[in-house]
C-alpha cells in the first residue's frame, strides 16, 4: 500500500518542520488481514484433512496386515504340527534323509511363524489394539529361564554369560509375557552380534526425575553400532547394515516392538554403543504404574 508524501513547511523564522504523515488506510489493512486469516483457516483445514486421510490409510494398512497374518498362522501351525508328528515317528519310521528334510521343514515353518507373529504384534500396536494383561509379578518371574534359552543361542562361541541382579527387588505391575518377550529380544540380539567375550544382564533399582524404576540392561562385547545408525535401531523393517542383515535373519521388528511395548508400560528403552566394543540395551519399568496401564486392567 502506497501513501502520498507531504512536503515540509517553513516557519516565519526560516526553520523547517515536517508535517504529520496521513493516517494509514485502515479499511484496506483490515481487508488484507481478513484475507490472510481466511487463507490460514483453509490451510489448517487442508492439513487436518490430510492427517485424517493418513490415519485412515495407516489404519487400513494395519488391519490388512493383521488379517493376512492371521490367515498365514493357521496353515503354518498345521505344517508345524504335522512335521512334529512325523519327527516323533508317530505315523511311521523315518530314515535319516527323511528326518533331516522334515527337520528343515519344521525349523523353517517355526521361523516363518515367528516373523508372522512379529508383524501381527506391530500391526496391533500401531492400531492401538494390542492387549496387555498386567499383574503384579516379581523380577524372578519375568526372567526365569531366559538365560538358559540364551545359552543355546551362543552354543559353540567363546562367550561368557553373566547375570547381576539386585536382591529383594519390589514387584512390578506389568504384562509378564510381554516384558519377558522384550528381555528375550535383547538377549537374542546380543547373542547374534557377539562372537566372543561376554553378555551380561544387570537388573536393579534406579531413581530418575524423583521417580523410581527397575532398570534392565544387557551389555555385550559384540560388533557395536555406528553413531549414524543409532536412530535406525528402533525403526520397523530396518537393518542397520547389509552385511549385518545377512548374519541376522528376521524382519528387523524385534527392537521396534520392544520399544513400543516398554512405552506402553510407561518406561523407556535406549541403546549405548561403540563400534567394535559392543552395545548396552537398557529399559526401565516404573515402580508406580502409569494410569493408562491401570485402566487397561480395570
Amino acid at each position: 500500500m502506497m501513501t502520498q508524501s507531504t512536503p515540509n513547511s517553513r516557519s516565519n523564522d526560516g526553520s523547517v518542520s515536517a508535517r504529520p504523515a496521513p493516517l494509514i488506510d485502515l479499511a484496506a489493512a483490515r481487508q488484507r488481514i481478513t484475507s490472510l486469516e481466511e487463507e490460514l483457516a483453509q490451510t489448517k483445514h487442508e492439513l487436518a484433512e490430510a492427517r485424517r486421510q493418513l490415519r485412515e490409510a495407516d489404519k487400513l494398512k494395519s488391519e490388512f496386515i493383521a488379517t493376512v497374518s492371521h490367515e498365514l498362522r493357521t496353515p503354518l501351525n498345521s505344517i508345524i504340527g504335522f512335521a512334529k508328528l512325523l519327527l516323533k515317528q508317530k505315523i511311521g519310521p523315518l530314515n535319516s534323509i527323511q528326518q533331516t528334510d522334515i527337520s528343515v521343514i519344521y525349523d523353517s515353518a517355526q521361523h516363518l511363524l515367528s516373523l508372522v507373529n512379529d508383524i501381527l504384534d506391530l500391526s496391533k500396536i500401531e492400531a492401538g489394539k494390542i492387549r496387555l494383561d498386567p499383574t503384579w509379578v516379581s523380577v524372578e518371574e519375568i526372567i526365569v529361564g531366559v538365560m538358559a534359552s540364551t545359552i543355546i543361542l551362543i552354543e559353540g562361541k567363546p562367550i561368557e554369560l553373566r547375570d547381576e541382579i539386585e536382591p529383594h527387588l519390589p514387584k512390578l505391575f506389568v504384562d509378564r509375557g510381554r516384558i519377558r518377550q522384550v528381555v528375550i529380544n535383547i538377549l537374542s540380539n546380543a547373542a547374534k552380534f557377539t562372537d566372543a567375550g561376554s553378555i551380561t544382564m544387570r537388573i536393579g533399582k534406579i531413581s530418575k526425575n524423583e521417580q523410581e524404576f527397575i532398570c534392565f540392561s544387557v551389555k555385550d562385547t559384540g560388533i557395536g553400532i555406528a553413531p549414524e545408525d543409532m536412530d535406525k535401531v528402533f525403526e520397523a523393517f530396518r537393518q542397520i547394515d547389509s552385511s549385518v542383515a545377512r548374519r541376522a535373519e528376521g524382519t528387523g521388528l524385534g527392537m521396534p516392538i520392544s520399544y513400543r511395548l516398554i512405552s506402553l508400560h510407561g518406561g523407556e528403552l535406549w541403546v549405548e554403543s561403540q563400534v567394535g566394543r559392543g552395545s548396552t540395551f537398557s529399559f526401565t519399568i516404573p515402580l508406580q504404574p502409569p494410569a493408562s496401564l491401570l485402566q487397561r486392567n480395570s
